[in-house]
C-alpha cells in the first residue's frame, strides 16, 4: 500500500486502518508506505527509511522512525534562517535556576546543534516530591533543566508524552503556552515546571521526552531532544477505560438542553 491514507476522508483512513489491523491480525504480511510516522508506529513491525533509492536504515519501528525524524529537523534546520535581531549583550554572570535537577533517567537516543542541552527532568507531585507513578486525576509537575553553552535568543522548553506503543499522546512547550521565555546566555541554567492535571488514562506506561528549541513554533532549531528520558506506569482508575482516555462526562435522562445546568471543565494549565 503506498501513501493508501493520504486521500480520502476520516470515513474512508478509519475503514483502511480496520482492514489493515484485521489483515495483521490474520498473519497477513503488509507492506506500507508513507510519511505519516504515527501510522508507521501504529503498524509497522519493522521499518525501512529509504532515500533517494538507497537504504538508510532499517530494523525496529520505533529504531528507525527516531533517526528519520532527527535527521529531517537537521535538514530543516540547515535552512531555517533567524528573523530576530540577538539582543544588545550585558556581561553579567551566569543565572542559575534555584531548584534544578541533574538527572536523566533514560536515554534511547538524542539529537540537535548542542547549543544548549536538556541536563535534567523529573516528574513531582504538587509538593515537589518524586513521582513513581502516575496516579489517574491527579497533579503533576514535568520539571525540567535546560543549560545555554551559547546565547540562544528565542529558548524554547518542552516535553512529548508518549504511550506505551510508543505514539506521540500529548505534549507542550513554553511558546505553545504562551510564556515569556527570557534569552538565555552561554552557561544561564533555568528550570521550568510545567503543571498538569491528568484525566484518566488507560493503565499502560508513558514516557517523557524533553527538548530545548531556539526560536518560534514555526522556525526553530533543536538544541537537543531526548527520546524517552522517563518512564512511568499509569495506576489504575476507579472505573473502565474504553480506548486510551476517559473523557469527563455527566449523564442525565434527556431534558431540554437550554435549561440543564453547564457542566465542569478544568482550566486549561499553564506553565509555572
Amino acid at each position: 500500500m503506498d501513501e493508501a491514507l493520504s486521500v480520502g476522508d476520516i470515513y474512508f483512513r478509519q475503514r483502511c486502518m480496520r482492514k489493515v489491523h484485521e489483515m495483521r491480525a490474520g498473519g497477513v504480511t503488509i507492506l506500507f508506505v508513507t510519511h505519516a510516522m504515527s501510522e508507521v508506529k501504529a503498524i509497522g513491525d519493522r521499518a525501512m527509511w529509504l532515500e533517494a533509492g538507497h537504504v538508510k536504515d532499517i530494523g525496529n519501528t520505533d529504531d528507525v522512525v527516531t533517526h528519520y525524524m532527527a535527521a529531517m529537523v537537521e535538514k530543516d534546520n540547515a535552512y531555517l534562517t533567524t528573523t530576530h535581531q540577538a539582543a544588545e549583550k550585558i556581561p553579567h554572570p551566569p543565572v542559575r535556576a534555584p531548584e534544578v535537577v541533574e538527572t536523566i533517567p533514560n536515554i534511547d537516543h538524542r539529537f540537535g546543534d548542542a547549543r544548549a542541552e536538556v541536563i535534567g527532568i523529573a516528574v513531582l507531585n504538587i509538593a515537589g516530591e518524586p513521582v513513581y507513578i502516575l496516579e489517574p486525576s491527579s497533579d503533576i509537575v514535568v520539571r525540567i533543566s535546560v543549560r545555554a553553552h551559547e546565547d540562544i535568543t528565542l529558548p524554547i522548553v518542552g516535553f512529548m508524552m508518549r504511550n506505551h506503543m510508543g505514539l506521540d499522546f500529548a505534549g507542550t512547550n513554553t511558546a505553545r503556552e504562551s510564556f515569556d521565555f527570557p534569552p538565555m546566555a552561554g552557561g544561564d541554567v533555568y528550570t521550568v515546571d510545567f503543571h498538569l492535571h491528568l484525566p484518566e488514562l488507560y493503565p499502560s506506561s508513558f514516557s517523557f521526552s524533553p527538548a530545548i528549541a531556539d526560536g518560534t513554533l514555526h522556525s526553530y532549531k533543536t538544541c537537543d531532544w531526548i527520546d524517552n528520558a522517563i518512564v512511568l506506569q499509569m495506576g489504575p482508575a476507579e472505573g473502565e477505560i474504553y480506548g486510551h482516555v476517559h473523557l469527563p462526562c455527566r449523564v442525565e435522562l434527556n431534558r431540554c438542553l437550554a435549561n440543564a445546568e453547564p457542566a465542569l471543565s478544568h482550566a486549561e494549565p499553564k506553565v509555572g
